[in-house]
């Protein structure tokens, strides 16, 4: 509910919510050694185990990558799981907006920790491609065997599973310090210029579709996040998971997760920060300059709301 609410007041109902999670091929895990029932659980862990599932053909060239992140499409939403990664709630909490959206932090330490490790991967590690992977192209990677791990939606966990011809795992994913993750999806809103009837007919569908049997259907039939704790308690879902274990490793991770990056202009700014990240993932600048840059321009477009 935490991106449903602004100054005290509740705009909109949770309909599929989800986070970013790591799958990995179990297969690829036993063919390297490694042990398919303990997947990574810290960068560290991440590099090591990207540097023994990498695959180079023989002239040099990548037969298999280690690792892979969406890069454009959707790149700026799974680059705040790392940033997120960087702190800890209780003791070192991480703050790169406020809480009523007309300010930004982009020079934050652990902004800058999350992306020279992103950078790495691919520059210094050489696990991960280095530019440009759209939204799309991860899981085809990872279900033709191009891509031993990747992180992705847990929106695309059923697509995975019925797809994949391999055994897939899924884990939380690896963290620096803490484990962190965003959350995100869609919201059901009710437009307030629309005629009431339809109003009430809006509302008697959202609590019908957010009741917790529809809840678990949902999240059954996609692999999305049930956005209601008593959806896990109906007999669907209990038999669903005795067997289906890995649809609760999103829902476990909720304990980590903060709200998705959101602020007023949130298109312009993230567009802001993700040219700004690009340009220092592809060496253009450096990640000091980059985030600085980000900070400066985002300022420029939320002068405006300040209160």
């Amino acid at each position: 509910m935490t991106n449903s609410r602004l100054d005290g007041d509740i705009w909109s109902s949770r309909f599929q919510r989800s986070t970013p999670i790591l799958y990995y091929n179990e297969d690829m895990f036993a063919e390297v050694g490694l042990d398919p029932n303990k997947p990574p659980t810290t960068w560290d862990d991440l590099v090591a185990y990207g540097k023994k599932l990498l695959k180079l053909n023989a002239d040099g060239t990548v037969a298999r990558w280690g690792f892979e992140v969406p890069f454009s499409g959707g790149f700026i939403w799974n680059f705040e799981a790392f940033i997120y990664q960087t702190g800890c709630p209780s003791c070192n909490p991480v703050n790169i907006v406020s809480d009523d959206g007309t300010a930004v932090n982009f020079t934050s330490q652990h902004i800058l920790a999350a992306l020279n490790f992103f950078k790495d991967l691919s520059t210094v590690y050489k696990i991960m491609p280095n530019g440009a992977i759209n939204w799309g192209t991860v899981p085809s990677d990872f279900l033709a065997g191009r891509a031993s791990m990747v992180y992705h939606s847990t929106g695309s966990l059923t697509n995975m599973l019925k797809n994949a011809s391999f055994s897939v795992g899924v884990a939380p994913m690896p963290g620096l310090s803490c484990y962190g993750t965003p959350t995100g999806g869609g919201n059901f809103y009710v437009f307030k210029g629309i005629p009431a009837d339809h109003q009430k007919a809006a509302w008697e569908f959202i609590r019908w579709m957010t009741s917790p049997e529809k809840a678990a259907d949902w999240s059954i039939a996609s692999g999305y996040i049930a956005v209601r704790s008593s959806a896990y308690t109906t007999p669907a879902m209990l038999n669903f998971t005795s067997s289906h274990p890995e649809y609760l490793v999103a829902r476990d991770q909720l304990k980590y997760a903060h709200k998705e990056f959101s602020c007023y202009e949130r298109a312009k700014v993230t567009k802001i920060l993700f040219d700004q990240l690009a340009r220092a993932v592809l060496g253009e600048v450096t990640p000091e300059q980059a985030l600085e840059k980000a900070q400066q321009q985002a300022d420029a477009v939320l002068a405006n709301f300040k209160k």
